[in-house]
Formats: structure tokens, sequence, C-alpha cells
């Protein structure tokens, strides 16, 4: 993304040339030769500015000065000061009017352009939000399947999907639990206008009977409490679509009889002694092992054979993660309050949510952004907001080093908090979350109690 920067300086020559240099590396750049002109700018467009550049020295004013009514306007803008002066008297005024950074005007050019993009990509990541996802072909054809992502993983199994949909063959869907696997068997359903019934396998492993019962129905008297004939799902659904979900988890003797009744394409109902032919279209959802319980011999191979005709594997979470920030948005909105706008995620967070394993796969990542958008009081949602789990895997660390943290000296961070009234605002100062803050203090040996006195003061 083009950041907009607003430079303030009362040297025309340098201003121009300053302005020159960020543009000609991707930035938008307003000027100002003066202090009231800048000010001006910030009054009517400040909100647009990822960082504001300010001459140290304006004519007979202090470029510090000009920092502190910035901030007065914009407490969370990022102020860096650039100065001829590099006196430490001028390095600690630029600190306490609450500059991020002081930059001497001899500094090389490359490096400049570093630190201007160092507080940039700050400033993406504390304070922007997670904007709209970008529609492309990928997005465009996951869409079509009522789905949502852009990763290319995805768009394979949307093709798979579209050019499995008008086929009659058994489709098995492979994943992980959690990676949508039902979706995925509806998407193969679509508009069809026949019905379409999901039967969860898990709930009926050690109880073949019944399984039975449910998709081959039952003759009135067949058993105690067979009260009247029923039909069975596979009867029932008619031209339809049946998903067996977790079809893994059957019993031997209840994957003998559903060999079976593919085999002849016809049932017969429990206590019955006539068989009914059907019609029905079979999707089966398993998860990846069902090809290692083939070789354990805990899966029939036959009936693997049967039900593997066409196969539509779903990656994991972990293996697209290019898809959640699309996915977080998608949550947003289907958990938002009655009457309320959704909730937003600062990129930053998105960034954890992006290094996390995701074990439970989209189903964890929307029960975890449901959980989010119910319990967090404020509309956006920061890394604080976060479980633990999301920092266990040294995600945190890699944060702070992609952040500057490593660059930070155990005297800028005194520093930082000796000139701030508060941590919270020490870390804004420093780039980083406070969070983090806290986290190099411990390990540096600063406590907050004695931080002013740490420095000498």
């Amino acid at each position: 993304m083009a950041f907009r920067l607003l430079l303030v300086d009362d040297h025309k020559i340098t201003l121009e040339l300053t302005r020159d240099l960020l543009e000609r590396n991707g930035y938008t750049v307003d000027i100002a030769a003066s202090r009231e002109m800048g000010l001006r700018l910030v009054k009517e467009r400040g909100d647009q500015y990822a960082l504001f550049i300010l001459d140290y020295q304006l004519g007979t004013e202090n470029g510090a000065e000009m920092a502190r009514e910035v901030l007065t306007l914009r407490p969370e803008a990022f102020v860096m000061i650039y100065s001829n002066d590099p006196s430490r008297e001028a390095l600690k005024h630029s600190w306490r009017a609450g500059a991020v950074e002081y930059v001497d005007k001899n500094t090389d050019l490359k490096e400049f352009v570093a630190i201007v993009r160092r507080w940039c990509q700050k400033y993406k990541e504390t304070y922007l939000t997670l904007p709209p996802p970008e529609t492309n072909e990928n997005s465009k054809k996951i869409e079509s399947i009522g789905l949502v992502g852009v990763s290319e993983k995805m768009a394979k199994v949307a093709d798979l999907v579209l050019k499995f949909r008008d086929s009659k063959s058994t489709v098995l869907v492979t994943g992980e639990s959690g990676t949508g696997k039902e979706c995925i068997a509806r998407a193969i359903h679509g508009n069809s206008r026949h019905r379409f019934i999901a039967v969860n396998c898990a709930a009926y492993a050690e109880r073949t009977e019944l399984l039975e019962s449910e998709l081959f129905g039952v003759e009135k008297g067949a058993f105690t409490g067979a009260n009247a004939t029923k039909k069975g799902i596979f009867e029932e659904v008619g031209e339809g679509t049946v998903l067996l979900d977790e079809v893994h988890t059957l019993s031997l003797v209840a994957q003998q009889k559903l060999l079976r009744a593919l085999q002849e394409k016809a049932v017969r109902p429990v206590g019955s002694t006539r068989e009914y032919k059907v019609h029905f279209r079979l999707v089966a959802a398993a998860k990846p092992e069902i090809e290692l319980m083939v070789k354990n011999k805990e899966f029939i191979p036959d009936l693997y054979y049967r039900l593997n005709v066409l196969r539509i594997p779903v990656p994991a979470l972990r293996q697209r993660p290019e898809d959640i920030p699309s996915l977080i948005l998608n949550a947003t909105k289907k958990f938002a309050a009655p009457g309320s706008a959704p909730k937003r995620f600062l990129l930053r967070t998105v960034r954890y949510f992006e290094k996390y394993g995701w074990p439970g796969n989209v189903r964890e990542l929307e029960n975890e952004v449901e959980k989010l958008c119910t319990i967090c009081p404020n509309d956006k949602i920061t890394p604080e907001d976060l479980d633990a789990r999301f920092f266990d895997d040294g995600s945190s660390r890699q944060e702070t080093q992609e952040s500057g943290g490593p660059e930070l000296t155990r005297e800028m961070i005194l520093l930082a908090l000796q000139e701030s009234p508060s941590i919270r605002e020490a870390s804004r100062r420093l780039g980083i979350a406070h969070s983090t803050l806290y986290d190099m203090m411990k390990r540096l040996g600063i406590e907050a109690k004695n931080r002013k006195k740490a420095v000498g003061v």
C-alpha cells in the first residue's frame, strides 16, 4: 500500500529534495514550509498520514513544540524529527514532545528511507485495521461454490467441486476436522432441486443396528418400539445427495452393510424381506488417515474403493494462511451484534492469527472470532485481546524482531520510559505493543516501579 506522509521544513531546497526522495520510494508526500501550514494540513487531513516528519528548527520556532501540537490533534500519530542539531538536548526535547524518532539530516539516504519505511510499517501494524479483501480470479471461483478464500489451494478445491457437480459418481472428501468438509459436500450438491441429507457416522460408531435402521429404514414390528414402518434416508432422499460424514468411524459390521447397499444399489429395511432400489448420490467425508486405516485392515478396502471414485482433498488452514484475512472478515460480519458494525481486527492481530497453527482449522478460527466479537468491549481487536496460545509458538518473539525490537537498546527503552507518563505511552513512542515492551523490560531487568530511578532521574 502507498503511505501518505506530511513533511514540514522551512528550508525549501531540503523540502523539495526530501519529498522527491520519498516519492521515488513509493510514498505520497504532502509538504508544508511552515508550522502554520503544517498544522492546517494536520487539521484537514491528519487521519490520512502514516508519519509526520518535522524539521527540528522551523525558523525561530522549535519542531519539537510542533510535534507536541500534532500529537494533541492526533494522539496516536507517529512523529519523526529530523535535524542538523545532533545534541542530546535536542534529542531530549524531541522525546519529551512525543517524537518516536530523531534523525540527523546528514544520515545516509538509504538509511533515512529505511527508517521511514520502518515507522510506516509500525503504523500499519499498530493502527490500521484489516481492509476488505481484494477480489481476484481465485476468490471469485471460491465464492462461486459458497466458500471464502483467495488461495490457490482452495481455488483447486473449487475447480474439483465444479467439475464433479454434474456427475452422479460418489465423491470422497478428505480433510482434518474443521476444514469444512460438509460445506464442500453441500457445494457439490449445489442448487439441485433434490434433497441434501447429512449423517454423522461418528454418532453411530458402536450402534450398527441404529445406523442400519436410520439409513435403510425399519419395518413395523421389527423390534420393540418399532411401532410404524419408516423409510430410511437412502430411500427418502430420492435422487438427492447423502453425506456420510466421519465415515471412517464406522464399525467393520456397519462398513460391510454399507458396502452391500452400494454394490446392489438397493436397501432392505430392518425386519423386512423386501429390497428397494435407491438412486441417491453419495458424498463421503473422512479424515486423511482413512488410507492408513485401509492398510491396517480397520477399513474395508472394497468399501474404500467404492467411496473413492472421485476425490477432493481439503487443505488444512495452516497450509493456506493467505485465506485467514478473508475468513476473519467473513466471521466478523457473521457474528456482529444486531444493529452494530462488525468488529475490526488490527493488522498486527491478524499476523498472530496467520502464525498460529489452527489445529481445529476453520471451525476453530470462527469460534475464536465469535468469542472476541462477544467479549471485547472495543470496536478494534488487538493482540492484547488474544489468548496465551497465540504467543506460545514463538510468534511474539518474531513480532518483536520484525517490528524493530532487537534494535532497541536498554538506553533507548529507559529514555522512553523516563520521558513518558506511562508504559503504554512509552510503547507507543517505541512503536511496539505495550505487552512486548513489558517482555523486553523483564528481559533487561527494568522494573516498572523503579523505571525513573534506573535512568538516574
